[in-house]
């Protein structure tokens, strides 16, 4: 009977890693992302002297609040979401050819293997995600383009009594265009290895379907 039920957690992990989906991540994000201003509506805020947004402690502190909110939503809500599916699709599907399958990747003892692509997904998701709560105390949530800034730099000159204002992108123009363009590149960038290696083990799974 151990045996049994160990068998069955093996076939849930392989299976939920099967149907972690990219694009289904992204549809239950934009669901958990709607939760981002209830009680805390969004302040506008304006553009400093230093050439970001002037922002006190306490408005600081309450954006830091939403993002940490944001990144546990996303942590969570988009795997439960793919695992429901994943149930039902194992459950109402050809849940007999789907067995078959994973005894195969069991018989070739894979589930280690499908173990720790969970667990890049899940690296890669807080890799990405974590900045954003540091991101907060920098920047507004209603700052606008000023949010695609991944690097802020400063003018390395000796002390002066009035300091320079920060370096950030233009966000105008061809060059804003230019600018947004690459950092599109680098989104797409940072979620491709984790789509990729899911995509090859689910199509083991999944790839009759």
């Amino acid at each position: 009977a151990g045996d049994g039920r160990m068998a069955q957690v093996h076939r849930l992990r392989v299976f939920g890693c099967a149907c972690y989906w990219p694009p289904l991540r992204i549809a239950s994000a934009m669901a958990a992302s709607r939760f981002r201003n209830i009680g805390d509506p969004l302040l506008s805020v304006e553009v400093g002297s230093s050439g970001l947004p002037e922002m006190d402690d306490d408005l600081r502190e309450r954006n830091v609040e939403r993002a940490s909110r944001n990144v546990v939503a996303f942590m969570i809500l988009p795997r439960l979401f793919c695992m429901c599916i994943a149930l039902v699709v194992y459950t109402l599907g050809g849940r007999a050819w789907y067995d078959a399958e994973i005894k195969v990747i069991e018989g070739r003892h894979q589930i280690p293997l499908y173990f720790a692509v969970v667990v890049f997904s899940v690296l890669v998701d807080w890799l990405t995600l974590w900045p954003t709560i540091l991101k907060a105390r920098i920047f507004h949530p209603d700052s606008g383009n000023l949010r695609a800034n991944m690097t802020v730099y400063k003018l390395s000159v000796p002390s002066i009594d009035d300091p320079m204002p920060y370096i950030v992108m233009e966000d105008e123009g061809p060059i804003g265009e230019y600018n947004r363009a690459n950092r599109s590149m680098f989104n797409f960038n940072e979620g491709c290895a984790s789509f990729v290696l899911n995509m090859v083990f689910a199509g083991q799974v999944r790839g009759g379907t």
